[in-house]
């Protein structure tokens, strides 16, 4: 039996060097089209709580690696094909932000 996201395990802010993400969930207008997603102009991760634990888990981390993108200022970059600088960036962000919140490695 597949259980929908328990709400209150769902963190309040996810921390990334340099920025407080806040994580709440979906936005009713968005609903039937996302399981989440990260708005960079409100520093908001938005994530549909009525999907199982594990699409919960792994949209929460997919828009987390947006937002840290986007903190990194690595957007033109990634477009210009610099793989490598994004590696660069992302290994030691990503651990992190792994480390900072825990509810990211269920």
């Amino acid at each position: 039996m597949v259980t929908s996201f328990n709400k209150k395990d769902l963190p309040k802010r996810i921390q990334i060097p340099g920025y407080t993400i806040a994580v709440k969930p979906i936005r009713k207008k968005d609903k039937n089209v996302l399981y989440g997603c990260f708005e960079p102009d409100e520093c908001t991760i938005y994530v549909d709580l009525d999907r199982p634990e594990g699409i919960v888990i792994e949209t929460l981390l997919h828009e987390t690696l947006h937002a840290i993108i986007w903190a990194m200022g690595l957007e033109l970059q990634l477009k210009k094909g610099k793989d490598e600088v994004f590696v660069a960036t992302m290994s030691p962000v990503l651990r992190s932000v792994l480390k900072a919140n825990q509810v990211l490695s269920k």
